[in-house]
């Protein structure tokens, strides 16, 4: 039986607190002209692509191992979580936790905010010493009116072993995103929620009472919304296989934002696979946070679908790294329905039996960007109309010689998958966003939509 907790944080309870660090106090942010280079001037940029704008984190406040990246429904500013020190944790103290929001049109930083410092917990003092010796963090994002973000937290009283027995405290922390002040709600956090088992869904946090519901997990869909008991439940369930999507969750429907919108669909950010050893179906799998619109409760929803075969890879991907699909976290129920656009068939065919890619769609539905993972190389950002599947724009990922992009694809111990790259879209449409782990760096490409 799992031992009782023990509560060594500080007294925090609803009481607001935390550290704004602004910018200057770090430098004014390396100068603007650096900090937004758009290396080699926009070269491997085509099509609706315009030229990006690059964010070192790692210059900007040393803030390395950039994840959970999530725009503010305005689109003005993107927050993330990173790694004071390096991106392993340390043998010796407590590796510090950074949230961060920048300002996506300059780039410069806006918040710096320590997260162990919110918490009560030291980073200062030897690890034998410190009762928290190590902790986790995943952003839930922006609650719908841009105020808040929602970070998850899961520490544990060992370094080595992340277990139920050696979990010492969770909750959730509500982050002012405009002064760095802080509430802290104490309850489940999910972590041992994997994905693929049936152990449960997510816990639903309520922000506005300051609790946490039990994990709940909602039927299957295609499409959800939330309901007056700040539930989401599917509006479209699915009882065995779909033969023909229906419209709410069609290539002619929008996908949605689940982070602000009334209804959404279960096409978010997420990771094709192939069918690998399975010969039956490839499967599109994600897990993404969901505010209700009123901005009373967020959680996490874990969807996916099994896809039909697509046809063979094209040759020049023919070859996935690593030799076959990654063990990657899939729901445990998913229904076998049709691909939503002719896209995202292009993109199973590009990834082939066995790679992967990931994969996000505006909110309008219209464009799909991917990046092929199972390719040596270059990778490309690629944006496709969804109806004709016909390439609008694409542009090269220079990586460096040890930065593997998301060929090494990861879904943590957790059932919060911090991937070494993540891909999404801006709220409005017009903007792409990859985050690189490796490379410390976060770039947002403007994207012009087809001409009609």
């Amino acid at each position: 039986m799992a031992r009782e907790r023990q509560r060594p944080l500080l007294n925090v309870g609803t009481v607001l607190l935390g550290v704004l660090l602004i910018v200057a106090a770090i430098g004014t942010m390396i100068s603007v002209g650096r900090t937004n280079r758009v290396g080699s001037t926009g070269t491997g940029v085509r099509g609706s692509l315009g030229a990006p704008l690059h964010i070192s984190t790692t210059e900007q406040g040393a803030v390395n191992c950039p994840y959970g990246a999530a725009f503010s429904p305005d689109g003005a500013h993107v927050a993330i979580i990173g790694s004071q020190s390096t991106c392993a944790p340390t043998t010796t103290t407590l590796t510090p936790h950074i949230a961060a929001i920048y300002d996506t049109h300059s780039g410069v930083m806006i918040l710096y905010v320590r997260l162990e410092k919110l918490l009560g917990i030291r980073t200062d003092i030897p690890l034998e010493q410190q009762p928290i010796q190590a902790i986790h963090y995943f952003s839930l994002g922006w609650s719908p009116d841009g105020s808040r973000i929602a970070i998850v937290f899961t520490a544990f009283d060992s370094a080595a072993t992340q277990t139920p027995d050696t979990e010492r405290d969770t909750g959730l922390i509500v982050l002012d995103a405009e002064h760095g002040t802080a509430r802290v709600i104490y309850g489940d956090s999910g972590y041992f929620t994997l994905p693929g088992t049936n152990g449960g869904g997510f816990p639903i946090w309520d922000v506005a009472a300051g609790a946490s519901v039990p994990a709940y997990l909602p039927d299957p869909g295609l499409a959800y919304a939330w309901n007056k008991q700040g539930m989401p439940y599917p509006i479209v369930k699915t009882r065995g296989p779909v033969s023909q999507l229906p419209i709410t969750a069609g290539p002619r429907y929008p996908v949605g934002n689940p982070g602000s919108n009334s209804t959404f669909t279960i096409w978010q950010p997420g990771v094709v696979l192939g069918s690998g050893a399975d010969t039956s179906a490839g499967i599109f799998t994600t897990v993404f946070p969901s505010w209700s619109p009123d901005g009373k409760y967020v959680t996490l929803i874990s969807a996916g679908a099994q896809l039909p075969l697509a046809s063979a890879p094209t040759p020049q991907n023919a070859h996935a790294s690593g030799g076959g699909v990654i063990a990657y976290p899939t729901p445990s129920a998913m229904p076998s329905a049709p691909a939503r656009d002719n896209a995202l068939v292009a993109v199973q065919r590009r990834a082939g039996a066995r790679g992967w890619a990931l994969v996000a769609w505006n909110p309008a539905g219209n464009l799909l960007a991917s990046i092929n993972c199972n390719v040596s190389g270059d990778e490309m950002l690629e944006i496709r109309a969804t109806d004709s599947a016909v390439i609008q724009g694409s542009a090269t990922l220079p990586l460096a010689k040890d930065d593997a992009g998301c060929r090494n694809l990861s879904s943590g111990a957790s059932a919060y998958p911090t991937q070494p790259m993540m891909l999404l879209w801006s709220p409005s449409g017009n903007r792409v966003l990859v985050c690189d782990q490796k490379a410390g760096t976060i770039s947002i490409w403007p994207v012009s939509q087809p001409a009609a």
